[in-house]
C-alpha cells in the first residue's frame, strides 16, 4: 500500500514537470488581462502608446469580459478602438522585458485576436493590426527590429483567432520591447493571451 502511494505521488510530480517548465519560460507579466487596469490607466504590467491617448476622443481602451461566450470561462480581454480616420489610429500596447542570461536565440510571440477593421490607410501600405518588436542591448540601444509581426488587414468576422510566430533574437540582445496594436487603422481589435516566451 505504501509503495502504491509513493508511485502515485511520483506520477503526479512527473505530470506537473512540463507545466512548471513552460511557465518558467514565459516573459510577459500579464498577457491575459485578468488583473484589469493599472495605476497608469493601461492594463496591469503594460504601457500605452501614445501616452496622451486619453486626450484623443477617437481612441478608447476597455477591459471586456467573455462571460456570454459558452467557452469563455469568465475570461477578460483587452479592446483597443479608433473611431477616427486611419491616420488617427496609431494606438498600441507597449511592453519591455529583460531576457534571461544567457539570452535565448529564439522567442515565440503569440496571441488570441479578434478584429473589426473598418478602414485602412490609403497612403501607408503597412496599415494593419500588427506588432513591432525591438531588440535592445545592455545599454538600451536598438540592435534589431521585427516589423509587421502577425500582421492582419482583414476583419475576423467576429471570430477569435489564435496566432503565433517564432522570432530570431539578434546576438547581444538583453531586452525586447514589443508594441501590439492598431497601426493606422479605423476599427477595433481585441487581444487576449498575449505571450512572449523562450522557444523550446
Amino acid at each position: 500500500m505504501k509503495t502504491l502511494r509513493i508511485a502515485t505521488l511520483l506520477s503526479l510530480f512527473a505530470a506537473l514537470l512540463p507545466v512548471v517548465g513552460h511557465a518558467a519560460d514565459s516573459l510577459t507579466p500579464e498577457g491575459t488581462f485578468e488583473a484589469g487596469l493599472g495605476y497608469n490607466g493601461a492594463p496591469e504590467g503594460w504601457d500605452l502608446n501614445p501616452g496622451d491617448w486619453r486626450n484623443k476622443p477617437n481612441l478608447a481602451l476597455k477591459i471586456m469580459n467573455e462571460g456570454a461566450s459558452p467557452d469563455a470561462e469568465g475570461k477578460n480581454y483587452l479592446r483597443l478602438i479608433n473611431t477616427g480616420s486611419p491616420e488617427e489610429g496609431m494606438f498600441r500596447l507597449s511592453l519591455s522585458v529583460l531576457l534571461p542570461s544567457p539570452a535565448p536565440t529564439k522567442v515565440v510571440l503569440g496571441w488570441r485576436i479578434r478584429a473589426q477593421i473598418d478602414e485602412l490607410s490609403g497612403t501607408q501600405e503597412w496599415s494593419s493590426v500588427q506588432c513591432e518588436v525591438y531588440y535592445l542591448d545592455k545599454k538600451g540601444q536598438t540592435i534589431g527590429t521585427s516589423n509587421g509581426v502577425l500582421r492582419m488587414t482583414r476583419s475576423t468576422a467576429g471570430k477569435w483567432l489564435e496566432r503565433e510566430t517564432t522570432l530570431n533574437v539578434p546576438p547581444g540582445t538583453a531586452e525586447i520591447s514589443m508594441f501590439p496594436g492598431l497601426y493606422l487603422i479605423k476599427g477595433t481589435v481585441d487581444f487576449d493571451d498575449i505571450s512572449l516566451a523562450v522557444a523550446q
